[in-house]
């Protein structure tokens, strides 16, 4: 069983707010989530409501952009729990987190992302440098208030990465096992270094997991000769 945990509140970007919304769709459609759960505030809920229809949405009315720690907080044992950024799509192949995750383990998955030109495509790939999805079996113990940086901020992937791994915990970016696409028509983002949080910072390159390697390892060399092609 498995549940996700994410955010959308809507903004004066017209383009963005369809993005997000229609990765909202996607997401409940796909049939892979027990019950999605959005941390949104009471206007984007009505706006839904009238366009979504789905027992498996649940809202979180909350004003401000989330942490990670509020995200934490809200995760239900003996579920596998996934945090992602709101303009994520997830594939079918999210389900082998059920397989892959322990209580030892983290997933902090790099994205696929899409280049919109004459049609969609896959034109390249951040690996290592940029998580945007992280998945946990049950509840972490006692580690809510450490992280207490908002979703979204530049290098907050980064750095809960490092404060994971001083934990204690297995980070596992098997992103060509585990698929999951970037939803941004224009994902040209430029972030000034007063933004950021500081470091330190855990940087995690992709690896393939023992019971899916194959697979993802034939979709890795097809990205290094797509990426070729058309970079």
């Amino acid at each position: 069983m498995i549940n996700l945990y994410t955010s959308f509140i809507l903004s004066k970007n017209g383009q963005r707010n369809r993005e997000f919304i229609s990765v909202l769709k996607f997401n409940l459609n796909l049939g892979v989530f027990t019950n999605i759960y959005l941390i949104t505030d009471e206007n984007t809920k009505c706006l839904l409501n009238r366009n979504l229809n789905s027992v498996n949405l649940i809202y979180i009315i909350n004003d401000e952009r989330p942490t990670f720690g509020f995200m934490l907080d809200l995760f239900k044992p003996n579920f596998v729990n996934i945090i992602s950024n709101g303009d994520i799509k997830f594939t079918k192949t999210i389900t082998y987190a059920e397989f892959i995750l322990t209580e030892y383990n983290v997933l902090t998955l790099s994205r696929w992302s899409v280049k919109y030109k004459c049609f969609p495509y896959v034109e390249k790939f951040t690996i290592g440098n940029s998580q945007d999805v992280f998945g946990f079996k049950g509840r972490l113990p006692s580690l809510i208030g450490e992280f207490d940086f908002f979703i979204g901020q530049p290098a907050c992937d980064n750095k809960f990465c490092y404060l994971l791994s001083e934990n204690g915990y297995q980070l596992l970016n098997v992103c060509f096992d585990i698929i999951t696409f970037h939803v941004h028509k224009n994902s040209m983002i430029h972030y000034d270094a007063a933004s950021c949080i500081p470091p330190p910072y855990t940087y995690i390159k992709a690896n393939f997991n023992d019971i899916f390697s194959v697979i993802g390892k034939l979709r890795y060399y097809y990205m290094l000769f797509f990426v070729r092609i058309f970079k």
